[in-house]
């Protein structure tokens, strides 16, 4: 592909550039990931060099790129991209500025995997700060796919600790920001009660988020069904007044 874009630039544009990373992001393999390192590597280097007619993908093909090494657990040449994009977007590519898509394609892979140890939490975090860098307000959708890397991190009972420990961070931050939603409590309920050592635990932690969600009218319907078999002992009557899901958009 590249080979050919040198010799007929003019029929490869952005919406081609886009095509080419998305299709390789839907290709889990190695091979994938090496190729879209190249391919882009290359380009961006051509138009580092100055050369002004190197079409670039947009945003959208970035953030294919993005995911592709997320999924393949290469998050530092994911966060390396990342700082490619901050730097040519305070140049001449003002366009090319990470979004919030460009954040959520990196965390949204780590959900889907069970790592061995807390690195997962990690690296939400890490993905979070540099958001917080960057914005001045971090969307609902970016706080949830990174307290959802959280739960889905595994290991031993120190790991998972540090992991819950991380998940309270990133919602105590969130909720000063008021960028919290009813999917972010049932994400933390969730978090606890997957890393969480046994049931007492769970409940001390879960209890006050399901208060919490409560009061604030988000105990919608996630969170009733991640509390599982704690219900019986958060709703003591059995009785779910109308107000407590009163702001849930997951009803």
């Amino acid at each position: 592909i590249e080979r050919s874009s040198k010799r007929k630039n003019e029929l490869l544009d952005a919406d081609m550039c886009n095509l080419i990373l998305i299709a390789f992001s839907r290709t889990n393999s190695a091979e994938a990931v090496n190729e879209v390192l190249s391919f882009l590597s290359c380009r961006i280097k051509r138009f580092k060099d100055g050369d002004q007619t190197t079409i670039l993908p947009s945003i959208l093909g970035f953030s294919a790129a993005l995911s592709t090494l997320s999924t393949a657990n290469r998050m530092s040449d994911a966060l390396g991209l990342l700082d490619v994009l901050n730097v040519l977007s305070k140049g001449d590519k003002p366009q090319l500025r990470p979004d919030k898509g460009c954040y959520t394609a990196i965390l949204a892979p780590l959900s889907r995997k069970h790592s061995n140890n807390d690195s997962n939490a990690i690296q939400a975090q890490t993905v979070l700060n540099l958001m917080r860098g960057e914005f001045d307000k971090i969307p609902t959708e970016v706080i949830n796919a990174a307290i959802n890397a959280c739960a889905w991190t595994s290991g031993n009972p120190i790991v998972q600790r540090r992991a819950i420990e991380i998940s309270f961070g990133i919602f105590q931050q969130a909720r000063e920001a008021e960028s919290v939603d009813a999917v972010t409590f049932g994400l933390m309920i969730k978090t606890c009660m997957r890393l969480a050592s046994d049931d007492e635990t769970r409940f001390k932690l879960v209890a006050p988020l399901f208060k919490l969600a409560a009061t604030n009218g988000l105990a919608g319907n996630m969170v009733m069904r991640e509390i599982g078999r704690m219900k019986s002992r958060l709703l003591k009557d059995g009785r779910v007044p109308t107000e407590w899901s009163k702001n849930a958009s997951d009803n």
